[in-house]
């Protein structure tokens, strides 16, 4: 129940046209994973979702009910005639069994198409039942057997992608810092001519990557 809810999040959001409303179903889903305190917001959204999802399932569960009804009733028809009984034509025994193989096609569709819905409203469900105590810890600090990977809600790959080349270029500039610290009060003679041009190279490097970092962070 639990992956088939995460799998109903993850195939609704990728089916869905506008991107803010697929984060935002991506972002439902990393609040039920991590350990925090969520938000009236997320719990609301929660019961939304369950809403909106309520209606299609219910619609599809109405067309499963009336077509597993014609099937049970073809079936009848199809078994042998008891004693006495006279047996239907040839050309309609085959009529139904076409009819009854079409029948089985649709159900199967119908049932792939429930599964998802049934699923992920349990577990919807599961996350808002007790008070939303499983919401509230995150399914990955209440089941860690489940292994979930860990998810930034409201991250993305841009800004992660950002903070990660800026914050190893600010690390970089921090050492370049130290090590014009180390010698900032000492006498700089012949004996430190291999320290000043090792200094040298590495901030030529540190200002060579930032030549392509700020075009492609800032310029793109």
């Amino acid at each position: 129940m639990l992956t088939g809810g995460v799998a109903h999040a993850a195939r609704t959001a990728t089916q869905t046209d506008n991107p803010i409303e697929a984060h935002a179903i991506l972002e439902s889903l990393a609040y039920a994973v991590q350990h925090h305190e969520v938000s009236d917001y997320q719990a609301t959204r929660m019961r939304n979702e369950k809403a909106s999802i309520a209606g299609p399932l219910a619609k599809v569960e109405e067309d499963l009910k009336a077509k597993d009804a014609r099937k049970t009733e073809i079936s009848e028809k199809l078994k042998p005639p008891a004693d006495g009984e006279e047996a239907p034509p040839e050309d309609q025994l085959r009529e139904m069994r076409v009819e009854l193989g079409g029948l089985m096609q649709e159900i199967a569709k119908l049932e792939q198409d429930a599964k998802p819905m049934r699923e992920r409203i349990a577990f919807l469900d599961l996350l808002l039942a007790d008070d939303a105590h499983l919401l509230n810890h995150g399914i990955g600090h209440e089941m860690e057997w489940m292994k979930l990977p860990f998810v930034l809600p409201s991250g993305n790959m841009w800004a992660s992608t950002y903070f990660l080349l800026t914050g190893f270029h600010a690390l970089h500039v921090v050492v370049g810092l130290i090590i014009f610290a180390l010698v900032l009060f000492s006498t700089l003679d012949i004996s430190k001519s291999h320290y000043l041009e090792n200094a040298g190279l590495y901030w030529h490097f540190v200002d060579l990557v930032w030549i392509f970092l700020f075009p492609l962070l800032y310029l793109f």
